[in-house]
């Protein structure tokens, strides 16, 4: 019985902060209707995360008859998170509270040798979370958003451009400039179909294909069931090397091609084989440079008398954010897990 009270009281203190991350400030009574809590348990639990440290509280600024109610909210001491997002030209470094919140951001052009990449993410996280409204925070989690395919282990596969990108151990490199800080790695196809899938044009799709045809290669990030699927040994939509049909040229090839004729039937192919293959709600398409009347008009046509049905396209509504607002969300989750797991083991 006691064991059991304990595991009670850690899922309902589990339950008020994820309210409070999810919904944001809110009164004690507010979250006891929400979580279906009593008083007295909600007031148990506030009292304690206060104490702890966890959560700040703060009159409402509502107005109204009579004496406002106290907010409780996440205190900024938790600490925050960050993105990276890599590619040929740019590198763009997001900070975010725990909340998904940003707080800092930098851009700067991409360097070509490892070193100084390297030496440029690390300088700039530093310089990101410096730049805040207070003292440095304890940076929690970095995902990384890269073009390259990632294996089981977390390690680079197949890389695109930059090439000096499989020279970097990202873990070692994060560690030894943020302590205890949490490294993962996606890549940037799977980073962008999580952003559409939480806030862009495919929230209300459970199952689909975004398909990236980048500066230097192509990637197809996959959602099905609503949830990002990487499969078994991660490496679902990594197809940039292959070749469809006779083709000679790998479908990375595509980035370099004219948007021509030529161009367009390719990426149709891609389109029908995907949606076809996997049954999906339908299919987001990004290219950097692609005109989206253009291309609503010639991808439909080059799939007409081919496609077994009609398939929904939209262009990407966040384009060239999307890899950088997905990793900020996986950054989020891991360090909310994180911190979570901490408050439960007392650490």
């Amino acid at each position: 019985m006691p064991f059991a009270s304990s595991a009670k009281r850690q899922d309902n203190r589990r339950r008020v902060l994820d309210a409070l991350r999810h919904d944001g400030p809110a009164s004690r009574a507010s979250l006891a209707r929400l979580l279906g809590l009593s008083k007295a348990t909600l007031s148990a639990i506030a009292s304690e995360a206060l104490e702890a440290g966890w959560l700040l509280e703060q009159e409402s600024r509502a107005g109204g008859v009579g004496r406002r109610p106290t907010l409780l909210s996440l205190t900024p001491a938790l600490g925050v998170v960050a993105a990276v997002d890599i590619n040929v030209k740019s590198i763009a470094v997001r900070v975010t509270d725990l909340r998904g919140k940003t707080l800092s951001e930098i851009t700067r052009s991409a360097p070509d040798n490892a070193g100084a990449l390297q030496a440029l993410v690390q300088d700039m996280l530093k310089s990101a979370c410096s730049d805040l409204d207070r003292a440095t925070p304890l940076l929690r989690a970095v995902t990384l958003s890269i073009p390259a395919a990632i294996d089981k282990q977390g390690q680079l596969n197949a890389v695109g451009q930059p090439a000096c990108l499989v020279e970097i151990d990202w873990y070692s490199a994060l560690d030894a400039r943020f302590p205890g800080v949490l490294v993962r790695l996606v890549n940037n196809s799977d980073a962008a179909a999580l952003a559409e899938h939480a806030q862009g044009v495919a929230a209300d799709w459970s199952s689909f294909a975004y398909i990236g045809v980048g500066q230097s290669g192509l990637g197809v990030g996959l959602v099905l069931g609503g949830e990002l699927y990487t499969g078994s040994r991660f490496g679902a939509g990594q197809i940039g090397a292959l070749a469809l049909g006779n083709d000679e040229q790998p479908l990375d090839g595509l980035a370099r091609l004219p948007r021509t004729a030529a161009f367009y039937w390719q990426l149709a192919r891609l389109v029908m084989l995907v949606d076809h293959l996997l049954d999906l709600d339908g299919v987001v398409v990004h290219a950097v440079d692609l005109d989206y009347a253009t291309w609503s008009r010639e991808l439909p046509t080059m799939m007409e008398g081919h496609a077994l049905r009609r398939i929904a396209l939209r262009p990407a509504a966040l384009r060239a954010q999307a890899p950088l607002v997905g990793a900020a969300r996986l950054a989020g989750e891991t360090g909310w897990v994180d911190l979570l797991q901490q408050i439960a083991s007392g650490r």
